[in-house]
């Protein structure tokens, strides 16, 4: 992965759209061992079919299948609440 060659380690992740690029970004990061931040306020989503985007945020909070080392979080808040400001994976 380019950006582990370049000894990025952090990823902080917004845009448009928390359905699509931004899940899938997300999830990337989180397979490559990158520590991933979500910025949920800098985020929105498409939505073509209601409910996409806390779908997408569901599936990015998911605990991951595989070694428990494989997701972390660092938060002391709820992950599933949607009025959260960021997630930290």
């Amino acid at each position: 992965m380019v950006l582990k060659e370049r000894g990025i380690s952090r990823l902080y992740v917004s845009g448009l759209a928390t359905d699509y690029c931004v899940k899938e970004s997300v999830l990337e990061g989180i397979r490559h061992g990158l520590s991933v931040t979500l910025l949920i306020d800098a985020t929105r989503g498409v939505d073509l079919h209601p409910g996409d985007s806390a779908k997408a945020i569901e599936e990015m909070t998911a605990p991951a299948p595989g070694p428990p080392r494989s997701r972390h979080w660092k938060t002391s808040r709820p992950l599933k609440s949607m009025k959260r400001s960021s997630y930290s994976f």
